[in-house]
């Protein structure tokens, strides 16, 4: 099987990104399938304890420095290009991070975008112009389950298109009509949308014994 590529983005900064690459990549090392997490590139408040990259470090089992390299992690909470700039540091173009990915040899190489999918990235790009660089064979999407959620994730999913996109509907509570309207009306509407990380986890480990599509 050749590798397959899994991105994570979110309708937003701190909507769960980091925690659901590392359920994605905990259900995939219980299927006995390799898995690497990676963030391209990271910026983060200095005072942190413990950065996305550390914690998918420690989660995994992988060092820090292969999640996201020294020279592309930047201690300011800002937009990775925005925080490089006040730091008078340089930050990878898009090209030069789908290299530094192209080497990773597993079944799933999993990615963690930054803030939004429009969130600034890279020198020259975001989230969605990385996950259309590297052809990524599913992009998923984290948001919230309330009010706003649906033109959020809509935002969100025609920014992907024609990428694979599936939707994570966090903190989902059954009792809440919203919620549950909410999920109805996305998936009445087309929209690949789960309400818990292991159902969207099995479904994305079958996904991995069919073809691949040629792009």
């Amino acid at each position: 099987m050749s590798r397959r590529t899994w991105v994570v983005s979110g309708t937003d900064t701190g909507i769960g990104k980091t925690w659901l690459s590392i359920e994605l990549c905990r259900a995939l090392v219980d299927a006995g399938r390799s898995v690497a997490v990676r963030k391209p590139v990271e910026s983060f408040d200095p005072s942190d304890d413990a950065p996305d990259s550390e914690l998918m470090a420690r989660a995994t089992g992988q060092e820090r420095d292969a999640v996201c390299p020294p020279d592309w992690r930047y201690p300011r909470a800002l937009a990775p290009p925005i925080a490089a700039a006040t730091l008078d540091r340089s930050i990878p173009s898009t090209s030069r991070i789908v290299e530094e990915l192209d080497g990773t040899e597993v079944d799933v190489l999993v990615i963690e975008g930054v803030g939004g999918p429009r969130s600034p990235l890279s020198a020259d790009g975001d989230t969605v112009d990385l996950a259309h660089a590297l052809s990524a064979d599913d992009v998923i999407v984290i948001s919230d389950s309330g009010l706003g959620a649906i033109s959020r994730i809509l935002l969100c999913v025609d920014a992907f298109t024609p990428l694979a996109c599936h939707v994570l509907l966090n903190r989902y509570d059954r009792d809440d009509e919203v919620h549950r309207l909410n999920r109805d009306w996305l998936l009445n509407s087309g929209i690949s949308v789960y309400v818990d990380p292991h159902d969207l986890a099995k479904s994305l480990l079958r996904s991995l014994d069919a073809p691949l599509e040629v792009r």
